[in-house]
């Protein structure tokens, strides 16, 4: 296929994976030595798979995980490790693709975070698509206020998650996830409440006021408190999210 490209003609191979963002994915944190809790990754892309209908070729194992990362230099230091798989036909089995980079986790401390406008509501967002651009988008909006990351709501003001993270909740019952069927299933979620007991209940973006804390966790950041949602302001628990990152990082 001949694209234009700065002025000059290319040829680039025609993959609706590249045109469409047709895929899926995972991130996974390589800790130095090891890609961390690798199992629990390739369980939800199979788990993705057999939702949609879709096939791959047999996933790649943590050993050639730690293969690619030591052969891009990331034996000794932080990184992350991508499972791709890109489908250029959708009734053809997708070859996985392992791709590793450098990750730096933020500063430590508490978060900030935005309140994306945009209403989520797809069926995909339980599942790694690589048709990315809502969330993409809701971290650029986070961004430009000086956040860390946005929260997503539906249509209807529940909480969803934010655009790269779960979210965790404290009243005075204890800690809750919000649950939406929109919502991914957090890999780091899991992991937190082996250690943190919390309920799961529809949380809408009203009742974040009355809440006492608020903390976000995903598989690269571990789990970190939340100093501000919007307007509202938290007092931070770095308690909580130490005895979760025991068990996530």
């Amino acid at each position: 296929m001949i694209a234009l490209l700065r002025g000059a003609f290319v040829e680039v191979p025609d993959s609706p994976a590249r045109r469409l963002g047709a895929g899926l994915f995972e991130t996974v944190r390589w800790d130095g030595r090891e890609a961390r809790h690798w199992a629990r990754h390739a369980a939800r892309l199979s788990a993705s798979l057999a939702a949609l209908e879709l096939r791959a070729e047999p996933l790649p194992g943590p050993d050639e995980a730690a293969r690619l990362a030591r052969r891009v230099g990331l034996q000794g230091r932080t990184g992350r490790i991508n499972i791709l798989c890109p489908f250029d036909d959708l009734d053809a089995p997708a070859a996985p693709l392992l791709l590793a980079a450098p990750y730096d986790p933020p500063p430590p401390g508490p978060v900030d975070l935005a309140v994306f406008p945009g209403a989520h509501a797809s069926f995909l967002g339980r599942h790694k698509t690589m048709s990315h651009m809502p969330y993409l988008l809701a971290r650029r909006h986070a961004a430009r206020q000086g956040r860390f990351d946005a929260l997503l709501a539906d249509p209807d003001g529940l909480v969803v998650e934010t655009a790269t993270c779960s979210l965790v909740f404290a009243d005075h019952d204890g800690l809750l996830a919000p649950a939406h069927p929109f919502a991914l299933p957090g890999t780091a979620l899991a992991l937190a409440a082996q250690v943190l007991p919390m309920r799961r209940r529809p949380v809408l973006l009203d009742d974040l006021p009355a809440f006492r804390h608020a903390y976000v966790c995903n598989s690269l950041l571990g789990m970190r408190a939340v100093a501000r949602i919007g307007d509202i302001v938290y007092e931070p628990d770095e308690a909580a999210a130490g005895r979760a990152d025991a068990v996530i990082l």
